[in-house]
């Protein structure tokens, strides 16, 4: 059976907050580190909004050297589930193997949702 989706469902999307430029981020998860040196390109942090980035970054995104990109689009209830699905697999992303601190989320997620 495929989903349809109703009228009222909102179309929503997954995203990924990412350095722009390789230098040093906060960090929410890194212990009593505050920053992370993140390459260019790295993940900072998976996100979902119905509102899109503009309303859900009004003041701007959270450092200016972050770019923000979707990632997928659909229903809220299965862009949840694709940001989790994301965030529980970051442990296994080439560049969080490849750091000294082992981190269990993106640097930019402070929960797990």
């Amino acid at each position: 059976m495929v989903y349809k989706p109703h009228r009222t469902d909102k179309l929503c999307e997954q995203y990924a907050l990412v350095a722009r430029v390789s230098g040093w981020y906060p960090c929410y998860n890194c212990g009593t580190e505050t920053k992370i040196f993140l390459n260019k390109g790295e993940v900072w942090k998976y996100g979902k909004t119905c509102n899109g980035s503009i309303k859900r970054y009004p003041n701007g995104l959270p450092d200016n050297n972050l770019e923000y990109f979707i990632q997928f689009r659909g229903t809220e209830d299965a862009c949840l589930i694709e940001e989790k699905r994301k965030i529980y697999n970051y442990p296994n992303l080439p560049e969080c193997i490849a750091r000294k601190i082992k981190l269990l989320r993106p640097p930019g997620n402070k929960i797990d949702r």
